[in-house]
């Protein structure tokens, strides 16, 4: 089926993700939506925050950095739930001395496994989870699954890292069980090839043990900046909710809490959980619209059978009986469905439940009536088949919604699927996948009659009924026309035409009156709301009372005539049938002339003001009449009009009926009584909140001080507006009640924020301080309240800031009187701080400094004892170090040592500085000590802060900088005893330093404790002694080591040394060679050829080549043959004379390179060299290249050496092709060869040439 098409709609709303939103947010533990206005979400990395999507503007989402467990945004307003989780600390009972010994350890590696679990131990009591984190980061701890629990108590998400690293398989499930991630519990399992134990994975999800944790509540206005109210829940809270947009659900692991945000009232218990839903995660909670039926649901794991498919349970609860049903069910909902018959609507709870029983599923959809009214027509039980495809067995439903505008049931399960039926009827209308990643929440959307779906991808999908479709549909591919008429008429939906007509005609033809009529009224499109209807039924009413005056009596019943009139809003056609039909005026219709009387007092209360204007009190007769209405239940709001008139009239306890009849329009009743008494107009005016009503009567009659009390209690900001306004000309009046009457009587916080923040957008500033001062400085209920308390100072500091210290700073020649009203504004802040002991510090304090009120900020920090924030606005502020010093003395913490040391390093206070970064004990800046301390040149200041780091840290800078400090001090004998202890630093590099800043005697220690003898030698040079340097630069053995020490000893005039390192300079034959006076050592390089060194040697014939002296190069080539011999051929080979070519030929040959010495024998001409290579290669092919070389060349004089008996390996084949025979052995004259060897043809003897 195309989509276009098809009944429901869907789109995606957004993606979560590309509003930057971590994917590993978008869980069920991190998002909710409680209504279609707002999505929140909770982030806990880089840094905890919550987001606030608005649906209206979802590109520009909120994001606040705020720290808690769960967010809920109010399903209405900008209102923000938040839920801390709080453990309650463990006694702290280890000493400082245990911490150094774990810093100690951990300097030197990693932890074993009782140390991890007591330093984690130590830092958890500490509340310092960022240094496990750390830990674990760097793998200094050893992770256990004792480690793990213990850091459960923090952070869960630690925790479980923890567990995984640990291989804690049994916790890493019962972790994921916890996090409500069911699906990554089979995915680990698998992984690891665990079955999970399930008894065990419910009783690591129980509750924890009462008083060991608890959770605070807290809701605030974010567009007022306010906090509403807070609450310290005794036990956790595992699972919260809207249920309407004033009252929060509460539910802990044994009950459910409901709490308003209305009032100071606090959690109020509901009910117990039944036992069905011991274990189990809560995944929503619900209320009806009269909040008098709540539902709770939970899932499980399932059956071991089938552990795959989750159970769901659900407790119905109802609020009147106080009694709880347990059922079976995944999801579920309340829905209002008005039966025909009965002017009530009937309260349905609809569920889903899928279930194992023998080994088949069962999927069924439940709609019920709850509370059936005695008397009148009931809703009919219904049920249905929930049908999964065959690969969604596993499936199970997590969400059910129900749109009221078409009279729709969604049920939306975790792998996607939309099944859709109808409320009415529990007939299937559509099923279709809507999303292929797994859906985890959704929510109603009441204005398009469908909702909203989120998936783990973080897509918010909104479905929607395609208004053009859904109706053909369920007639022609469901062909279910009955339905598809009931759904035309419910939502006024188009496609349905031919059949409500055809349906008309046949109702009205069959004379079913009231059906056809129902059917008339709720026509589609008002498709049959016609005059040609109206005809209709109007010849249908004069046919009935011509029957009902027939002799024999009437064949219908005037009662259900009359109610079907009424249903369908036909007063005028109801009103004609029973005057024509009471005319007899007979005792049995006494009751039908009743209720004409009520259909027109009710409809056109114009006629009882007529009743009234022709005799006032004459609506007295009427008194029984309508309170016999009033007993019978009716809520009309004329019924309840009259009967409060009247009840003023006989002031027969007016005040009562005004304050608890909930059903008149105060507007009206208030108006009635103004004249008469306008106390009373202002009690029904305050009962429907008629602002402006209200105010105006006041202001007439002067009753200011219940105006004020109306406004404090109203909380209105625009009201607050409206009477503050400067053109409001009894505002002064209404002021002085407030401040005098309204706020002192209150009890609300809330209240008193509320009129605190109107005289501040009203800028009263000091009306507002005389308010204040009236509730919390003169023995009020609330002179101890922490709010008020925080008010009262943030208001004195904002008020007019620049009148509390601004003149004093500014001013040196001013009026004493003057000077004095200033200096009382000026302490007023002070005089607030010194006498308040119930605000909030840190929050005033900062405050205080944004308003540059420095001293104020210092004595708030120092009386909450903030002293690192104290010691800051000294130093940043107030920028009085002496001060900051006197302080830190005072009150001797290693923190505020700290700041002070720092500011003190700003200011180039560099030996106080230290002296105070040891007093603090921080190590933490020692780069930025070091830098300054030896800029500043003061290092022995500097020596006792390295001391006192090398305790703390084990850094190679710190232990070298020590080193070098010492040098600097000229303490060599520390120097000598550091290097022999335990030490981290870089030895060599301190040298290298030490020397480069002349410091030789410390450099000569250093060199000398890591045997740098090289080094050492030039030291010893440098300190002038030279005999040491001289046995240094022997065990050195460096040639330029020798030749530093040799000319030292020369400018010094030590020859004896200097002939010493001469005579180790010159047997270095490179050296000399690149000095260019290699032909020094000639001779002795002659007489030690002998021992065949390949350094020599090639010393030799590179002097012989320069030299060029070839015979004495031939000899040493053919005595010596340690040498690079292709490096020489390839060298002389380009030779300029001919005989250092031969030795190059010769080379070639000698290395068995026949070719190469052939063919450069050939290029000199040098052909009997040629034949002498041949003959000594033994290469027949050679020989023949040789003789066609020769032959080629008409070199036929060569060719006779080639005659004689060839060598071994190159007698027989016969000649190339085309070339004469050679003779026989022994031809052309020459006698045969003898058997002996053929004698060498070698090259003449060396002088022969």
């Amino acid at each position: 089926m195309a989509a276009a098409n098809a009944p429901i709609a869907m789109r995606e709303a957004l993606t979560l993700t590309s509003l930057g939103i971590a994917p590993q947010f978008v869980t069920f533990t991190h998002v909710t939506m409680e209504s279609e206005k707002y999505i929140c979400v909770r982030e806990t990395s880089p840094q905890n925050s919550v987001v606030i999507v608005d649906m209206a503007m979802p590109a520009q989402p909120l994001r606040r950095p705020i720290t808690a467990d769960s967010a809920l945004m109010n399903p209405n307003t900008r209102i923000l739930a938040l839920k801390d989780h709080l453990s309650v600390p463990v006694q702290a009972g280890q000493t400082p001395p245990l911490l150094q010994y774990f810093g100690t350890l951990l300097t030197r590696g990693k932890l074993n496994a009782y140390e991890s679990l007591e330093l984690s131990r130590l830092v958890v009591n500490q509340n310092k989870k960022n240094l496990l984190e750390n830990w674990l980061a760097e793998d200094k701890l050893e992770c256990s699954e004792e480690l793990g629990d213990l850091v459960k108590t923090v952070d869960n998400d630690l925790a479980l890292k923890i567990y995984i690293k640990a291989r804690a398989t049994p916790k890493v499930v019962a972790a994921f069980a916890e996090r409500r991630e069911f699906d990554k519990i089979l995915i680990y399992s698998k992984q690891v090839g665990y079955t999970p134990d399930y008894l065990f994975l419910l009783q690591t999800i129980l509750p924890q043990i009462p008083g060991t944790t608890q959770d605070h509540l807290q809701i605030f206005n974010i567009e007022a900046k306010t906090k509403i109210k807070s609450h310290q829940m005794p036990e956790q809270v595992v699972f919260w909710k809207w249920i309407t947009p004033k009252l929060l659900g509460l539910v802990t692991q044994t009950s459910v809490y409901h709490w308003s945000i209305e009032g100071d009232s606090e959690p109020a218990k509901m009910f117990d959980r039944t036992a069905n839903l011991a274990n189990n995660q809560i995944i929503n909670y619900r209320c009806d619209p009269s909040e008098k039926w709540l539902v709770l649901i939970g899932i499980a794991p399932g059956a071991p059978e089938r552990p795959q498919l989750v159970k769901g349970n659900m407790q119905l609860f109802s609020v009147d009986q106080q009694r709880s049903q347990a059922l079976e069910a995944h999801a579920a909902s309340f829905a209002s469905f008005k039966v025909v018959g009965n002017e009530n609507p009937s309260t349905l709870i609809c569920f889903a439940s899928k279930t194992t029983n023998a080994g088949q599923i069962t999927s069924k959809l439940h709609v019920i009536e709850l509370g059936a009214q005695p008397g009148k027509p009931g809703f009919s039980k219904k049920q249905a088949d929930l049908f999964f495809p065959p690969d969604f067995q596993d499936d199970f439903p997590v969400a059910m919604q129900i749109s009221q505008k078409y009279g729709l049931i969604y049920v939306i399960t975790k792998l996607g699927l939309l099944f859709v039926y109808d409320l009415e009827t529990a007939a299937a209308v559509y099923r279709n996948r809507i999303s292929p990643d797994p859906i985890f929440l959704t929510a109603e959307s009441s204005a398009s009659g469908g909702f909203y779906a989120i998936n783990r991808r973080g897509q918010v999908l909104h479905a929607t009924v395609n208004d053009a479709t859904i109706v053909p549909f369920v007639s022609s591919q469901l062909n279910n026309l009955e339905l598809a008429v009931n759904l035309a008429k419910r939502a006024n939906l188009p496609g349905a035409e031919n059949l409500v007509v055809q349906r008309f005609q046949e109702l009205f033809a069959q004379t079913k009156y009231k059906e056809a009529a129902e059917l008339a009224a709720e026509s589609p499109q008002g498709l049959l709301r016609t005059p040609e209807t109206v005809a209709k039924f109007q010849g249908a009413v004069n046919f009935a009372l011509m029957m009902s005056q027939m002799e024999g009596g009437c064949p219908v019943d005037y009662n259900t005539i009359t109610d079907l009139f009424l249903q369908r809003n036909m007063i005028r056609e109801a009103t004609a049938f029973l005057l024509d039909v009471l005319k007899p005026n007979l005792p049995e219709h006494a009751f039908l002339q009743t209720k004409v009387l009520e259909i027109n007092l009710v409809t056109y209360p114009n006629v009882a003001d007529a009743i009234l204007a022709n005799g006032m009190n004459r609506l007295r007769l009427l008194t029984q009449f309508l309170e016999h209405l009033v007993s019978e239940g009716s809520q009309d709001v004329h019924v309840h009009n009259a009967l409060g008139k009247i009840i003023i009239d006989s002031n027969n306890n007016p005040e009562h009926f005004l304050t608890t009849n909930p059903f008149y329009d105060s507007r009206v009743v208030g108006k009635y009584c103004e004249k008469r008494d306008p106390t009373l107009a202002v009690v029904a005016y305050r009962r429907g909140q008629c602002d402006d009503e209200l105010i105006n009567v006041t202001n007439k009659n002067s009753l200011f001080k219940l105006q004020a009390r109306y406004v404090v209690e109203r909380m209105d900001g625009d009201l607050w507006d409206k009477v503050l306004q400067p053109e409001n000309e009894y505002r002064r009046q209404l002021i002085d009640q407030v401040v005098s009457t309204a706020l002192p009587e209150s009890k609300s916080p809330e209240q008193v924020s509320a009129a605190v923040k109107a005289f501040m957008t009203a800028d009263l500033p000091h009306e507002l301080i005389e308010l204040l001062e009236k509730i919390v400085l003169q023995n009020s209920a609330f002179s101890g309240n922490f709010n008020l308390q925080n008010l009262l100072i943030l208001t004195a500091i904002k008020a007019d800031p620049s009148r509390v210290m601004d003149y004093v700073n500014r001013l040196d020649n001013f009026d004493g009187p003057a000077v004095g009203e200033v200096a009382v504004e000026a302490q007023l802040v002070m005089d607030y701080v010194n006498r308040l002991d119930n605000f909030d510090g840190p929050a005033v304090g900062e405050v205080a400094v944004e308003a540059q009120l420095f001293e104020e900020a210092f004595a708030i920090f120092k009386k909450f004892n903030l002293n690192v924030q104290a010691v800051n606005v000294l130093l940043d502020n107030i920028r009085s170090i002496e001060r900051a010093e006197e302080f830190a003395f005072r009150v001797e913490e290693d923190a505020v040592w700290s700041q002070v040391a720092k500011a003190q390093l700003r200011e180039g206070l560099v030996s106080e500085a230290i002296e105070s970064f040891i007093r603090a004990d921080d190590a933490t800046h020692f780069l930025d000590v070091i830098r300054a301390a030896e800029e500043a040149n003061v290092y022995d200041d500097l020596v006792k802060y390295l001391l006192m780091v090398r305790q703390k840290a084990r850094e190679p800078k710190v232990d070298g900088e020590l080193i070098f400090a010492y040098a600097k001090i000229d303490r060599l004998s520390d120097i000598e005893e550091f290097i022999l202890m335990p030490n981290v630093a870089n030895l060599q590099n301190v040298g290298d330093r030490l020397y480069d800043e002349e410091l030789y005697e410390a450099a000569k220690i250093i060199y000398a404790f890591i045997s740098n003898w090289a080094k050492l030698a030039v030291t010893l040079v440098k300190l002038k002694q030279f005999q040491g340097a001289v046995d240094a630069a022997r065990k050195a053995n460096s040639a330029k080591t020798w030749k530093e020490v040799c000319f030292a000893c020369v400018d010094a005039e030590e020859f004896r040394l200097a002939q010493i390192c001469g005579l180790n300079i010159i047997v270095q034959v490179d050296d000399l060679e690149e000095a260019g006076q290699l032909h020094l050592v000639k001779p002795y390089m002659v007489a030690v050829q002998s021992n065949n060194v390949s350094a020599v040697n090639e010393a030799l014939n590179e002097l012989y080549v320069e030299e060029e002296d070839y015979e004495r190069l031939r000899e040493s080539v053919d005595m010596h043959d340690n040498f690079d011999q292709i490096g020489l051929a390839q060298k002389l080979e380009k030779h300029e004379l001919l005989e250092m070519r031969r030795i190059a030929a010769y080379i070639y040959k000698k290395a068995g390179r026949w070719k190469q010495s052939i063919a450069l024998s050939k290029k000199d001409n040098m052909y009997k060299d040629c034949m002498e290579t041949c003959s000594q290669s033994g290469d027949r092919e050679l020989s023949e290249d040789l003789l066609v070389y020769f032959i080629e060349q008409n070199m036929y004089a060569q060719l006779l050496p080639l005659a004689l008996p060839a060598p071994p390996g190159m007698g027989g084949p016969p000649p190339p092709m085309g070339m004469p025979g050679m003779p026989p052995m022994g031809g052309m004259g020459m006698p045969p060869m003898g058997p002996g060897p053929m004698p060498a043809y070698g090259m003449p003897p060396m002088g022969s040439y």
